[in-house]
């Protein structure tokens, strides 16, 4: 299982490709492709359970993006994508989680003491595909925290991953509407946020500070992912 949040009283479970077994997968699947035609099953590389959206007030499911589609559809400072589909009433659009310079980071007065913003998720209608109204309205945070403090302040069940534990903040310009806490017991390509919002701020410095330097990058991410796994065994 790739990954499992929990909003209050919803839960949210997405799962890679291989996480699950093939008629499990075809379910999930069909379930979308039903409504959506036009999707491919090359499309995506995770799909999650249907859960309530707090703002839209509708259930979604989310697919995320193959890394190619995600490069071809938006910049580099988009680290990664999903489609978002409504199957009851057949609307979808696109979440990309954008990953911010030093100097791009908001000033965000609900963040709890200590933590970090890793990544922004903006919306996005298709063009020629139906998309709910009110994306425009709101924003994702997502940010890494001790969790006793997290779960202090917005007064959270005790929730965490064996591995790492995260948190997404789904706003209406600075004021909270949701909290989710997203869980991994285990290390696998969604779990290690941190990581990638390093790397993700890198890429984008690449033209500054050169082809060596981003390789050196590359390799100090790996010792880090190799020490994280390594001190959770312990």
């Amino acid at each position: 299982m790739a990954e499992t949040f929990y909003a209050g009283d919803k839960v949210r479970k997405y799962y890679a490709k291989g996480d699950i077994s093939a008629l499990q997968e075809k379910e999930y699947y069909d379930m979308v492709a039903t409504a959506f035609p036009w999707l491919d099953e090359k499309s995506f590389v995770a799909i999650s359970t249907p859960v309530l959206h707090p703002v839209l007030k509708q259930n979604f499911v989310s697919c995320l993006l193959p890394a190619g589609q995600t490069k071809i559809l938006f910049d580099s400072s988009i680290h990664c994508a999903a489609r978002k589909f409504n199957v009851e009433n057949k609307k979808s659009y696109i979440r990309a989680y954008k990953i911010l310079l030093e100097n791009e980071l908001p000033n965000l007065t609900w963040l709890p003491a200590n933590c970090n913003v890793l990544a922004i998720g903006e919306n996005y209608a298709e063009f020629g595909r139906a998309c709910p109204n009110g994306i425009e309205t709101f924003k994702d945070y997502y940010f890494s925290g001790d969790p006793d403090i997290v779960e202090t302040q917005f007064q959270l069940e005790r929730r965490r991953g064996n591995y790492e534990t995260y948190y997404g903040a789904t706003c209406i310009n600075n004021e909270v509407i949701e909290i989710k806490q997203y869980c991994y017991d285990d290390q696998q390509f969604l779990s290690d946020w941190d990581v990638y919002a390093m790397l993700g701020r890198r890429e984008r410095e690449v033209g500054g500070i050169g082809k060596t330097e981003l390789n050196e990058e590359y390799s100090a991410a790996r010792d880090i992912l190799n020490n994280k796994v390594n001190s959770t065994n312990i």
